[in-house]
């Protein structure tokens, strides 16, 4: 993750998920696992044209960026996910000077996946899926992978599954620059000096 803040705007970039590499262990209904997102699974979500939002801490109530209005572009290669945001707000910025960010996580629902049982611990893949949200995590957040939460919207219930990943940000504060005001006076005395030293 990397974090720049010029002029009361913070731009963070850095890769949600690594594609192709299995998680920490995580657990849900079905038991534990390990888990890769499949390379493409990102890509084809993002295609799909479905508004992804970018958050704080997972809280729906506190949107930084989204990408309908540009302020958050994400991108799959062949490394993963790459997410770049631009943002003024407060908390983030605050935040993001005290060096209290620490990594990034997402929010998806899961499409298709492929489970291997023949592997300890089992080991899953997602090969389709519906991506939601990015997350910016701070210092009130655990980095690490969490469970799984459902989200019920109207009569459809979405199990939405959130990733995190632990990351040591770089941060770049660009500090404005505070001439020296030199008053007529101090010009003059100078002046005063220069000729009486000749």
């Amino acid at each position: 993750m990397k974090i720049e803040i010029r002029n009361g705007m913070a731009t963070i970039s850095g890769y949600v998920n690594a594609v192709e590499r299995f998680s920490r262990p995580l657990a849900d209904q079905q038991g534990r696992f390990i888990e890769k997102i499949a390379s493409g699974a990102f890509e084809r979500s993002l295609k799909a044209g479905q508004e992804v939002v970018a958050l704080l801490n997972h809280d729906w109530g506190d949107i930084v960026a989204k990408t309908s209005d540009n302020s958050l572009e994400l991108r799959e290669d062949n490394i993963g996910l790459h997410a770049t945001l631009q943002t003024s707000n407060p908390t983030i910025i605050e935040k993001g000077e005290k060096g209290l960010l620490r990594g990034w996580s997402f929010g998806f629902i899961n499409i298709d996946e492929k489970r291997d049982e023949t592997k300890v611990p089992v080991e899953r893949t997602v090969n389709e899926l519906e991506l939601r949200e990015v997350s910016i995590i701070d210092n009130r957040q655990r980095p690490c992978y969490i469970g799984t939460m459902i989200e019920v919207r109207g009569e459809e219930t979405n199990i939405i599954e959130y990733r995190q990943v632990d990351e040591k940000p770089e941060i770049i504060i660009e500090e404005k620059e505070e001439k020296e005001e030199i008053s007529d006076l101090h010009l003059y005395k100078n002046r005063v000096n220069r000729l009486r030293s000749k």
